[in-house]
């Protein structure tokens, strides 16, 4: 083989080495879990809402969190509920009835792909596709966005310690019933040692 055909291989073999260099590092092994944030929680109309005092930063903020996540490579999963208990449907206003009105994820919420995974408990894991996704993906950190704090958010992030994935916390991308309990499971989360952070800490 001639010198120039060895300096040509090697080169070739040197693009395709850093070309898998190049992939692991654009290779993101952290996901976005977008919780609950269907239309009819949204809505200061509906029997079950969170509080809307300051909606539009907290859609700012949760928009941020999508988009930021998307742009480094990672992954992000939607998760909404869908009950079909009668009588939590019938308590709660049909707001998350199956296939009822203003069910589905919010309009004004970015989306990144069509696939929802649905849940009829608060924790997101209770959804076993999206469990194995995430392990599928090697999924090590998980951040999490949604409502209610004090309701599926927390439970998806006990739920994401027990499977020993590393849950975050994004505390200005979280919706709650009124601020003070909002507050209270973000205390609560830091006491546990859950990483708290802020979306411009991203």
């Amino acid at each position: 083989m001639k010198v120039s055909q060895i300096v040509k291989c090697v080169f070739i073999l040197l693009v395709l080495q850093a070309n898998i260099n190049i992939a692991k590092a654009q290779k993101n092994n952290s996901a976005l879990l977008v919780i609950d944030l269907q239309q009819n929680f949204l809505d200061s109309e509906s029997k079950l809402h969170i509080d809307t005092t300051h909606l539009n930063v907290f859609l700012a903020n949760v928009n941020q969190a999508i988009e930021h996540m998307h742009n480094k490579g990672g992954t992000v999963f939607y998760v909404v509920n869908e009950w079909v208990s009668p009588i939590k449907n019938m308590v709660t206003g049909n707001v998350c009835k199956k296939g009822a009105e203003g069910v589905g994820i919010d309009s004004r919420i970015k989306r990144i792909t069509p696939e929802v995974y649905t849940k009829s408990k608060g924790n997101a894991l209770s959804n076993v596709d999206l469990l194995m996704d995430l392990k599928a993906n090697k999924i090590n950190d998980v951040y999490v966005v949604g409502l209610f704090a004090e309701g599926c958010v927390k439970a998806t992030v006990k739920g994401l310690l027990q499977e020993e994935f590393n849950p975050i916390v994004i505390e200005d991308a979280l919706g709650s019933k009124n601020e003070e309990k909002r507050m209270k499971i973000v205390e609560a989360f830091k006491e546990d040692g859950v990483k708290v952070i802020r979306v411009k800490e991203l």
